[in-house]
């Protein structure tokens, strides 16, 4: 099995902890944007002081094989991954990676037709749930993402999140990784 086979973030090599705190080398400027709890291409567009572009990157099958997936993903592994990258004034900011299993995928169709719209903001809008807390990785970054992020290096460290939310009865897991010129743009506005 290739590595575009498995979610990207969640295989990437890094530890998960519960605690924002927790979080190895995370700089404290970012504490409360790991921990944001509203949207966070709402936060973004505070930020940029404007819109926030989604780049589709791929809505591709993948096998999840994590043991953090609750109850409701241990019957099926097949999930569609979305990638997508957030960008401001077309400079990568986030990396999106949202897996959905694949009888939510093919029964729910304003999913597949999402497009470059705000994951966050639909499933909120269709009565998602948040099934978990925010679990939090400092994680390295995959030959998978430098493919799709060329300015990363092999010893970038990238901040990231990921939280469970339920769906119709579905699990989703959105899970967003902070690339190095977000942490740049709010440190320069801080």
């Amino acid at each position: 099995m290739t590595e575009t086979d498995m979610p990207w973030v969640s295989q990437a090599p890094g530890t998960w902890v519960t605690k924002v705190n927790d979080l190895p080398g995370c700089p404290a400027i970012l504490h409360s944007w790991l921990s944001e709890p509203g949207l966070l291409t709402a936060r973004l567009e505070k930020l940029a002081s404007g819109p926030i572009a989604v780049q589709v990157l791929g809505q591709t099958p993948c096998i999840f094989a994590d043991d953090s997936a609750p109850s409701l993903c241990q019957v099926s592994r097949t999930m569609i991954a979305r990638r997508v990258l957030l960008k401001a004034e077309m400079v990568n900011w986030v990396f999106a990676e949202t897996l959905i299993p694949m009888a939510a995928w093919q029964s729910t169709t304003w999913l597949r037709h999402l497009g470059d719209q705000p994951l966050g903001a639909a499933i909120q809008k269709a009565g998602a749930k948040q099934t978990s807390r925010f679990e939090y990785s400092a994680l390295m970054s995959s030959l998978s993402l430098r493919s799709v992020v060329p300015a990363l290096s092999t010893e970038d460290r990238l901040m990231a999140r990921r939280r469970w939310h339920q769906l119709n009865g579905f699990e989703l897991l959105v899970q967003e990784v902070f690339l190095p010129n977000l942490v740049n743009a709010i440190t320069a506005r801080s």
